[in-house]
């Protein structure tokens, strides 16, 4: 089913039925828009990896013309979703952890490749509280090894290499030298980000 007053919706981007609750709404026309919240941000997050630059600038040009506004959508998203919430608020609590200090110490950018995160979900572009798995080995931190705010991605490209740098220099190594071997400069080489949708189901992850 299909239109605004159906209880569902197809999202063209992903072909899947979901909950009118699940679109974001046209501003002009009030009417739910044709691909649900998890594809527009995926595409957001690409536009924002293909130039990077560009959308740090629009961030922080929306921050200042919008004062107080971000700490506003994060109330409002920790009122619609209060058993998160209450979870991550007593995550946050053990490990005396000022999340909303760190988002804004890196402008919402990932501490390992400096491309805009999402601040809630579990997609691969969401935000992940890393830590240093010498002292804590586990998903979870004591709180006093916390390093910062990176994608999900970029906690599982750490996690699997076991946070060494020989594996993680050798893999650069590897890159580097099959770009020259195609006559590339591995900098200028477009990033591409193909993730699935994931549902985003919850937020702050991996503390």
């Amino acid at each position: 089913m299909s239109g605004h007053m159906s209880a569902t919706k197809r999202c063209t981007k992903c072909r899947l039925e979901k909950p009118i609750a699940e679109f974001h709404l046209n501003k002009r026309t009030q009417k739910p828009r044709s691909r649900c919240k998890i594809c527009t941000n995926q595409d957001n997050v690409a536009r924002q990896a293909a130039q990077p630059e560009k959308a740090t600038a629009r961030t922080n040009a929306w921050r200042a013309a919008n004062p107080g506004r971000a700490s506003q959508i994060a109330r409002d998203w920790q009122l619609r979703h209060p058993e998160q919430y209450r979870e991550v608020a007593r995550r946050r609590k053990y490990l005396n952890l000022d999340f909303n200090a760190m988002w804004e110490a890196q402008s919402g950018l990932c501490a390992s490749c400096g491309i805009l995160m999402l601040r809630e979900g579990r997609t691969p572009e969401s935000v992940c509280v890393d830590h240093d798995r010498a002292c804590c080995s586990g998903p979870k931190s004591c709180g006093k090894c916390i390093r910062g705010l990176i994608h999900w991605r970029c906690n599982m490209l750490l996690g699997y290499a076991k946070d060494d740098l020989k594996v993680l220099r050798s893999a650069i190594k590897y890159l580097e030298a099959w770009e020259a071997s195609k006559g590339r400069d591995s900098s200028d080489r477009p990033v591409k980000h193909d993730s699935p949708c994931v549902p985003a189901s919850s937020t702050y992850g991996g503390i």
